[in-house]
């Protein structure tokens, strides 16, 4: 499957060939939305942030929007979430709420729970090592007891009067 957003960050190695050849293979194959930041604040794509939605087969642009805060603005339908670049910072807003979203505060929360599963996973597989070792230990000791009665029983055959 293709994918139905792609978000580019220019680079002076990068930028012509986002603007350009790679942006025409995004439009051919169909991702529906195709953006663009320039943290140099334009200097390479011509302007900071950028989205084109892909609508009867060619991109369109997604219209950016002057926030009261001075702060460039577009919405991705994908996503359903806004875009912001301050001229200094680049930000991942809530649309209802218009509040940023962290997300390496997600990011690294997610990460914690996933090690902290994975600790959990560990010690539960430990404790179910350990819990076969005291089993077979126990299954030895078992058998050991079974073999000695066994012996003991010989032994005392051979001293009931026959």
């Amino acid at each position: 499957k293709v994918p139905d957003f792609v978000m580019e960050v220019a680079s002076p190695s990068t930028a012509a060939n986002d603007t350009g050849p790679k942006r025409n293979l995004y439009q051919r194959l169909g991702v529906t939305e195709y953006w663009r930041f320039d943290p140099t604040g334009g200097e390479l794509y011509g302007q900071p942030l950028l989205g084109e939605r892909l609508i009867g087969g060619s991109y369109i642009p997604c219209e950016i929007v002057a926030a009261p805060d001075g702060s460039q603005r577009s919405h991705s339908q994908i996503l359903n979430l806004d875009f912001s670049w301050d001229g200094a910072e680049f930000d991942v807003l809530d649309p209802a709420t218009g509040k940023s979203i962290k997300i390496m505060e997600l990011l690294t929360a997610e990460q914690e729970a996933r090690h902290a599963a994975q600790a959990q996973a560990a010690q539960a597989e430990a404790a179910y090592i350990a819990a076969q070792s005291q089993a077979a230990q126990a299954e030895a000791a078992r058998q050991a007891a079974e073999a000695e009665i066994a012996r003991l029983r010989q032994q005392l055959r051979h001293y009931e009067p026959g």
